[in-house]
């Protein structure tokens, strides 16, 4: 039973991530590439905090993590 569930799993994420290609094809023919690249990190940055909120319930960094957090982010490279 396991098997045919991550077969099934992994076909559902195959046919997402398919899909995506079309819709970012679609996309970048009618929105400069950058805009359109800003406009989906900016709907991910909302979309995904989120859905993993109402998933798992919403998780508070311990004050110690929070300065390792505020560190990497701003060390990440732009």
């Amino acid at each position: 039973m396991t098997s045919q569930r991550n077969l099934i799993g992994f076909l559902i994420l195959c046919l997402i991530w398919g899909s995506t290609w079309i819709g970012i094809s679609a996309g970048v023919r009618t929105v400069p590439p950058v805009i359109f690249a800003g406009t989906r990190f900016a709907a991910a940055g909302v979309l995904l905090p989120a859905i993993a909120t109402f998933s798992h319930g919403f998780i508070v960094p311990a004050p110690g993590e929070r300065l390792r957090l505020l560190a990497a982010s701003v060390d990440a490279p732009h």
